[in-house]
């Protein structure tokens, strides 16, 4: 791979059978980051073809190999690859302004926002039964949008798609973050709105799946089912969590990524 006489030191590529070819004949350290197991991925919930999984094998032979969780990490291996775990990152959100969101969304109590997509397994549209359980004071905002939204709930605020600039202010208006994934969804993912819930210093409650707990830490609770009255004592449990901003960057991500 050479462009007017240059010659890269280095091809960074995210992992896709259809595009690898290239970045492979490049003479250079070669990282490629593994976010899903494609083979996987395209027929999940059944099983992969073992075809599809020795052409993936195939196409990360001599590449510096990272994933995105452990469990890819593992599944690698089982591949014969040697894989290392490097985690997603997120931009550092600005401060976002917690009393005039409330103000124009006409928040008065406590507060819990969902951010993200709505795939079956995300989790969604369980939403409403989770308000049920929870006391009348509780509002949940609803932040995102695809193909497994939750039903109306009186209680709930659906947002729609909101621009990356208003995230921040989302985020700000409320006191929990919420990553209810179907325990049986796939196990494989790096959840970015637990490092958005994060950054902005959320406490967080979440299912148990893919890295979930390790990104949530100390700073919420992790279940390992969706019962909704477990789910409502977990999430009153965290109100009182003090908001401690972390942010995992993409920087760090680089400096891990590139760590030999």
């Amino acid at each position: 791979m050479a462009t007017d006489g240059f010659t890269p030191e280095l091809v960074w590529e995210r992992f896709d059978p259809s595009s690898a070819a290239p970045a492979r004949r490049a003479r250079c350290r070669r990282i490629v980051e593994v976010n899903a197991p494609v083979a996987w991925e395209r027929r999940w919930p059944e099983s992969p073809r073992p075809r599809e999984l020795r052409r993936q094998a195939r196409i990360l032979e001599g590449a510096d190999a990272i994933a995105v969780s452990r469990w890819l990490v593992d599944h690698l291996r089982t591949l014969g690859v040697t894989a290392r775990h490097v985690p997603n990152g997120i931009e550092p959100l600005p401060p976002g302004d917690r009393e005039r969101t409330r103000a124009t969304l006409g928040l008065t109590g406590p507060t819990a926002v969902y951010l993200g997509t709505m795939h079956r397994w995300q989790g969604a549209d369980w939403l409403p039964a989770l308000l049920d359980a929870l006391d009348p004071r509780w509002t949940l905002l609803v932040a995102g949008d695809g193909a497994h939204p939750p039903t109306d709930h009186p209680r709930l605020r659906r947002l729609g798609r909101v621009p990356p600039e208003r995230v921040p202010d989302v985020l700000a208006a409320a006191d929990v973050g919420l990553a209810p994934y179907d325990p049986a969804g796939p196990p494989w993912f790096c959840p970015l709105k637990v490092l958005a819930y994060r950054a902005a210093g959320l406490p967080v409650v979440g299912t148990d799946t893919g890295d979930v707990g390790e990104l949530v830490g100390n700073h919420g609770i992790v279940l390992g089912d969706r019962a909704p009255h477990r789910w409502a004592s977990a999430v009153r449990a965290v109100l009182d969590h003090p908001r401690e901003p972390w942010v995992r960057s993409w920087d760090a991500v680089v400096v891990e990524a590139l760590r030999t």
